[in-house]
């Protein structure tokens, strides 16, 4: 369980330095509220998958499973990483919620990912720390 100093690089380098567009996007999104944060994931996607659904390329049931399954994936890391502390001043579950969001969006951007999908970028994105900083095995994740 360690939030070592790559936690604090990279990443954390794009929302904590410069006044790009992205870095001021992502330092808004860190200022969330974690479950405010869940939350704009979600409505992010939602909106997403609901144009698939306009589309006739998602049913209404797709699109509710869909949902059901990214909130439940937006909550196991949430539930993993309790307790643990970065070397940032924000609670642990923002960089996982952070990169998910940003990398959502970049999915939506760059149209190499079909929609319907969206939600496994985004489930993997939220849990990309989990095997790595807790004690959760491959097959609980």
């Amino acid at each position: 369980m360690r939030p070592g100093p790559e936690g604090v690089s990279g990443f954390t380098d794009i929302y904590r330095g410069g006044d790009s567009k992205i870095g001021a996007e992502i330092r808004a999104f860190m200022e969330l509220d974690p479950a405010d944060a869940k939350k704009e994931i979600e409505d992010v996607v939602r909106s997403a998958l609901t144009e698939e659904f306009h589309l006739g390329k998602l049913s209404g049931q797709d699109l509710t499973k869909r949902m059901t399954d990214l909130s439940r994936a937006l909550d196991f890391p949430r539930e993993r990483h309790e307790g643990q502390e970065r070397l940032t001043v924000e609670k642990y579950i923002m960089h996982p919620y952070a990169v998910t969001y940003r990398v959502v969006k970049r999915v939506i951007q760059s149209k190499r990912i079909p929609l319907d999908k969206l939600h496994i970028v985004a489930a993997a994105s939220a849990n990309h720390d989990v095997l790595e900083d807790t004690n959760t095995t491959p097959r609980k994740l």
